[in-house]
């Protein structure tokens, strides 16, 4: 949640930063072909896009570190996707 003592230059930073990492979990998910994985990987890759909208709606609230926290989770669960499909 937004707090008083951040000032608005820091909120860009942040907003910019968690946008950077929502595109970074974005690319590596569009790398991967969900109809290719089983069941279990379907389902990671579906956490992944669930990951990615949530970190979207908390940045929009601006609660950044659960924006932030999100954006990380989807990334870290999308490589771990990408290298399986390998």
């Amino acid at each position: 949640m937004l707090t008083p003592d951040i000032r608005q230059g820091d909120i860009e930073t942040l907003q910019r930063e968690i946008r950077r990492k929502i595109q970074i979990a974005e690319g590596l998910a569009a790398k991967v072909d969900p109809t290719k994985l089983d069941q279990d990987h379907k389902d990671a890759f579906a956490t992944v896009e669930s990951f990615i909208a949530r970190a979207k709606e908390s940045l929009t609230r601006q609660d950044f570190p659960a924006a932030s926290n999100m954006a990380e989770k989807a990334r870290i669960l999308a490589e771990e996707l990408s290298r399986v499909q390998r």
